[in-house]
């Protein structure tokens, strides 16, 4: 079992770490290193650790601890700290090193289960020029010496930099050798880790709004503009020739422009202002700004109008050009300097449910033997031991009604849920009816988001942000806090088993763990249920609760939403086959008539896999293989292969 203490510093003696190491190969050792004097460790905790001659990542599994056996000048110390490094708790540490125990997994790999999307580094080897003497070297040797200096590059870069001069069959053996002659020297470290949290940033008003307003009249820029030098011709000479006025301004095509936005105005072969001449030196201000100066203003009117409009003044500098041009960030830093505004950053999250439509609704009111069972499962909430129920009810019998009373009963005690959904396809009609019911407080977790969206989802749902998480099997490892409630939907499906990449699980018995080591009640529910678990209620160990009847939806006049039993299931009828030389059983063909005589629709489904639907003697003899016994398929050429 890990423990989890400090490194106080009251031992004078070397301390020292168990940690699984990211080395890239599958083992199943820890490594110890020693914890420098002075140096806060704590189990959970991703660290760097020297390994061979490179850095790797690892997770401290044990420690720290005194071993007055160990060698201090043997055992290599920890890398100083990795800044903003995630922290695995306590609990799920524990569960990490059950299912390395249960699943035999490598102890990162089992680990790693529990960190942010995207959190492994991977090491990286890149080199720089060395100080040795650069002689005798043939051609394509000094070729990628040349494509050296004193920025690390790792093997791609290089080889970019001597495309075209040196085969790719003799790099690698010129640059070992540059590397045994002391001319290249090797440089290992990681990469930063791929999953990183979006940053933008935003400009945000520091004055009134009619301060902005007038610092965006004032401003004044150093161009001589075509217009603005007829503008102030007219108003220095009063009305004047069209002809003088234009060679002012280099060109009538100035003129002409001013006249259509009523600055000045033609009679006959004379122009004169059309504006009053107290405003034209605000007109000339504006007509002699270039486009950085027009930016800063549009900017400053921009977020005047906001705050006039009692909204925060605030807008993000990435969409800011597409109000106020290209130069808006020149724009905004001459504001910056004027202590006008301020330039913020702000963490911008990746929402997937962000344009995801819902409407909330009432919770429905169960039927009795609905309510039966939602009061075994609260009991078992109530009691926070870990209880584990079968929840064994026939497919539209409302088992979902039931899993959103026994969430709602959790949140009303202050904890939270897991929702596990076979396959991510489930996934958005489950949010869906999940979100209705909690709308604003219902995250998700599968591998069908992107590396952002994962990533903010994660840490969302570490601080607490959503009552209930939904998700594939991944979601078990979800860092979900105060967890009441796990429900596994259609927990027969196999797609709960991890099969690659490495540790293999099954999502479903590190649910029954979770709910062990947690408190958490689990709610395992299917229309059929394996044999396993099965099993495990005939014998006690979880408790099967029964929904025997289909349910169907009816709306009353308050609003509310009462479900109503069916009385009876669809009738199913096996029909013996065996001696009919026909395909259709006089049963099938005359149910079809039926159907068609009421203009309604039939689906047949046909068991095909080869050129023949099954394989059948008269005397109900199917062909079967030698190996696993499954019936055999007939193929093209009178073959008969097993699937």
């Amino acid at each position: 079992m890990p423990v989890t203490s400090i490194n106080r510093g009251a031992s004078t003696r070397p301390r020292y770490v168990k940690v699984a190491v990211n080395s890239g190969r599958m083992t199943y050792l820890t490594f110890s290193y020693a914890v420098p004097p002075g140096r806060v460790v704590v189990v959970g905790e991703v660290v760097h650790v020297p390994f061979g001659k490179q850095t790797f990542q690892g997770i401290v599994v044990e420690g720290p601890f005194d071993t007055p056996g160990y060698d201090p000048d043997a055992v290599r110390p920890l890398e100083p700290p990795v800044e903003g490094a995630p922290r695995i708790s306590p609990e799920r540490m524990e569960l990490a090193a059950w299912l390395q125990r249960y699943y035999l997994a490598p102890p990162w790999e089992a680990h790693a289960l529990f960190l942010p999307p995207g959190a492994g580094e991977r090491p990286r080897t890149s080199y720089v020029r060395g100080d040795a003497e650069a002689v005798a070297l043939s051609e394509r040797q000094q070729a990628v010496y040349d494509a050296l200096d004193a920025e690390p590059r790792d093997d791609d870069e290089l080889r970019e930099r001597v495309e075209g001069k040196v085969p790719a069959r003799s790099f690698e053996a010129a640059l070992s050798l540059l590397v045994r002659r002391g001319l290249a020297e090797r440089r290992y470290s990681l990469d930063r880790p791929r999953g990183q949290a979006r940053v933008a940033e935003v400009v945000r008003l520091r004055v009134s709004a009619e301060r902005a307003r007038a610092f965006s009249d004032a401003i004044e820029g150093h161009r001589a503009s075509r217009r603005a030098r007829a503008v102030r011709f007219v108003l220095e000479h009063g009305p004047s020739p069209f002809d003088a006025v234009a060679r002012e301004a280099r060109g009538g095509p100035a003129v002409d422009t001013l006249v259509e936005d009523s600055v000045l105005v033609r009679e006959g072969d004379l122009v004169r202002l059309a504006i009053d001449p107290a405003k034209a030196p605000a007109l000339l201000r504006r007509l002699s700004r270039g486009a950085v100066e027009e930016a800063a203003a549009a900017a400053l009117e921009l977020l005047a109008g906001r705050a006039e409009a009692r909204e925060e003044p605030v807008v993000h500098l990435r969409g800011l050009a597409g109000e106020v041009g290209r130069e808006a960030r020149a724009g905004v830093e001459r504001l910056v300097e004027a202590g006008l505004v301020e330039v913020l950053q702000v963490l911008e999250r990746r929402d997937p449910l962000a344009a995801f439509p819902v409407v909330v609704r009432p919770p429905v009111e169960l039927v009795a033997e609905q309510r039966d069972v939602a009061v075994e499962i609260r009991r078992g909430i109530d009691a926070f031991d870990g209880q584990a129920f079968l929840l064994h009810g026939v497919t539209g019998s409302g088992k979902t009604e039931v899993y959103l009373d026994a969430l709602r009963h959790t949140v009303a005690r202050g904890r939270r849920g897991i929702v596990l959904v076979p396959e991510i396809a489930l996934t958005p009609q489950t949010v869906r009816r999940f979100a209705e019911r909690f709308p604003g407080k219902v995250g998700v977790l599968h591998s069908g988001l992107s590396l952002g969206e994962a990533f903010d989802e994660w840490h969302e749902i570490a601080r607490g942000a959503y009552d209930v998480v939904i998700g594939s099997r991944s979601a078990i490892f979800a860092p979900q806090p105060d967890l009441g409630l796990i429900v596994v939907d259609e927990f027969h499906e196999w797609t709960y088993k991890q099969h690659d990449p490495a540790p293999r699980y099954d999502a479903r018995t590190v649910a029954l763990e979770l709910g062990q080591r947690s408190g958490a009640a689990v709610v395992l529910g299917s229309a059929t249920p394996d044999t396993e678990r099965w099993l495990a209620a005939d014998e006690g160990r979880i408790t099967r609760l029964e929904l025997p009847r289909r349910m169907r939806p009816a709306a009353d006049t308050d609003g509310y939403v009462r479900l109503w039993p069916q009385a009876t299931l669809p009738e199913v009828e096996i029909v013996d086959m065996r001696g009919s030389t026909r395909l259709f059983s006089p049963q099938l063909v005359e149910a079809l008539g039926e159907v068609l005589d009421r203009e309604e629709q039939a689906v047949l489904f046909l068991n095909r896999r080869g050129l023949a639907a099954y394989l059948l003697c008269p005397k109900g003899h199917s062909p079967a293989c030698s190996s696993c016994d499954i019936a055999m398929s007939l193929h093209e050429g009178g073959r008969l292969v097993c699937h």
